[in-house]
């Protein structure tokens, strides 16, 4: 090791009971460098007010610059069967907007080359906003375990 220390990141779901202000507030007192947000519902969750409130995005925004906690990753982009592009456009605008560097995004689609160019299709939206599109594999999603996201990267 080269001494050199490793950033942490304040998990959204750590603190998922509080709003991104105090999230940001709590990741700037306790030493961590990072954090993560959630900006998109993993289920049935309603929708998360750093998506729809202009207001505390910009608030949120000045925090992480006031505080020098930095975004590392955005919840969740799911990639299923059917597609709101737009909302995506929207999501990647405002991760953008605060800074983000990487989204979550969760393989929901059986059908895996459809999978696979769906996560093409939004990585490269992502990129165009400097933000990377890292497929998590979860066992309750299409993209179970490795094996089946690198099956989705080749089919890619």
């Amino acid at each position: 090791m080269n001494g050199m220390t490793h950033p942490l990141s304040l998990a959204f779901l750590t603190v998922a009971e509080v709003g991104p202000l105090e999230a940001v507030r709590i990741a700037a007192t306790t030493g961590y460098q990072k954090i993560g947000f959630r900006i998109l519902p993993a289920g049935g969750e309603g929708p998360f007010p750093l998506m729809t409130d202009d207001a505390l995005l910009h608030e949120v925004t000045i925090a992480l610059k006031d505080t020098g906690v930095e975004v590392a990753d955005v919840e969740i982009v799911r990639l299923g069967e059917h597609i709101d592009w737009a909302l995506f456009e929207r999501f990647c605008d405002r991760c953008a907007e605060l800074g983000a560097r990487h989204v979550l995004v969760a393989g929901d689609d059986t059908d895996l080359a459809r999978q696979a160019a769906s996560l093409a299709r939004f990585a490269d939206m992502a990129a165009a906003r400097g933000l990377t599109a890292d497929l998590e594999f979860m066992p309750w999603t299409a993209a179970r375990d490795l094996a089946t996201a690198v099956s989705c990267h080749e089919h890619g």
